[in-house]
């Protein structure tokens, strides 16, 4: 009851909204993604207390030693040793199978960003202990946070990653740099970035041509410059501008330009292969420019039509600042992003 009061308070004065699907009927994993800053764990806790959702959750041991650990435990919090994943697996599954009741709470991208996948810990608890999983959310661009679907997974972790993506491609966290892409090490090759080079161009103008068709189809014409743009014309531009490819398994899935003028970084042409859109390669090609820029802001644009860039790009952290009026009836859409 207690417990109500002050999460209802909490939500009364919050800036935060409390959305999303009611809360689970039966014990369940929730996974608490994009983890990227403390505020998740008081997040977390506001959106138990307020659904009513008797939570358990893992911490490092050191977070209950002393003084901590009596009020971490009255928290919900269950010690692991992070030097031995397997361990920390065994130990979940057999409390559960022990009889006890719980949604258990499992950030699998890791302490606040900086890993290249999730960790696969939840996946292996759900599946062994027979549990559904819940996916919650913090995404600062709509200051929105809560509880999505609950679904059972299906062993084939591709398939089940795939909605997971789905899910988190909107939901950018807290400190949306710090995001970790839903990807197990188990799906397979990783997507590896590296800096353009004058023997991509044929690659990039392929994947540009076939990435810019849904474009040319939302906005009903193809005479756009990725479109029309010839091989000799995009050496020319590779040449003076710098840029970044991504690679599955040794094919170019994706490109992005970029350009500096002064100290704003100027992205544009960022293209992707129809196949695998939607799997966090337009995020880690931003990412990958971002970071090696000097810059202290970067800016780009798209269309006012194009509902599904304009998204990804809030989720990385632009804002709009811009939207110039074009002869079609359509804006083009310029947001930038402090880098800095």
């Amino acid at each position: 009851m207690l417990r109500r009061l002050i999460a209802r308070v909490f939500w009364a004065f919050s800036r935060w909204k409390l959305v999303g699907e009611r809360a689970p009927l039966r014990p369940t994993v929730l996974v608490g993604a994009p983890h990227t800053s403390n505020w998740d764990f008081v997040l977390m806790l506001a959106i138990a207390w307020r659904l009513g959702v008797d939570v358990r959750w893992l911490g490092k041991k050191s977070l209950f030693a002393g003084w901590r650990g009596p009020i971490m435990r009255k928290l919900g919090g269950i010690p692991v040793d992070r030097s031995d994943p397997s361990r920390v697996v065994s130990e979940v599954v057999a409390r559960i199978r022990a009889g006890e009741t719980f949604c258990l709470v499992v950030t699998p991208d890791g302490t606040r960003g900086g890993n290249a996948y999730w960790k696969s810990g939840f996946y292996r608890i759900a599946r062994d202990a027979a549990m559904p999983v819940t996916l919650g959310f913090v995404d600062r661009t709509t200051r929105t946070c809560g509880l999505g679907p609950t679904f059972e997974l299906t062993g084939d972790v591709s398939a089940d990653m795939d909605r997971i993506r789905e899910f988190y491609a909107d939901k950018a966290g807290i400190r949306p740099e710090l995001r970790t892409e839903p990807r197990l090490s188990e799906e397979g090759p990783a997507i590896v970035i590296s800096r353009v080079t004058p023997e991509d161009a044929g690659e990039i103008l392929t994947v540009q041509r076939a990435a810019f068709v849904s474009e040319a189809l939302i906005y009903g014409g193809v005479d756009m410059p990725p479109l029309t743009q010839t091989l000799d014309q995009l050496r020319a531009e590779l040449d003076g501008n710098d840029g970044w490819v991504a690679r599955c398994d040794g094919r170019l899935v994706g490109a992005i330009r970029a350009v500096h003028d002064d100290d704003l970084l100027l992205i544009g042409r960022i293209a992707i292969a129809p196949d695998v859109q939607g799997e966090g390669i337009g995020r880690a090609l931003l990412q990958a420019a971002e970071k090696a820029s000097s810059a202290t802001q970067a800016e780009l644009f798209t269309g006012s039509l194009s509902e599904a860039n304009i998204r990804l790009y809030e989720s990385c952290g632009y804002v709009q600042t811009q939207r110039v009026p074009q002869d079609d009836g359509t804006e083009q859409v310029f947001l930038r992003k402090q880098l800095r």
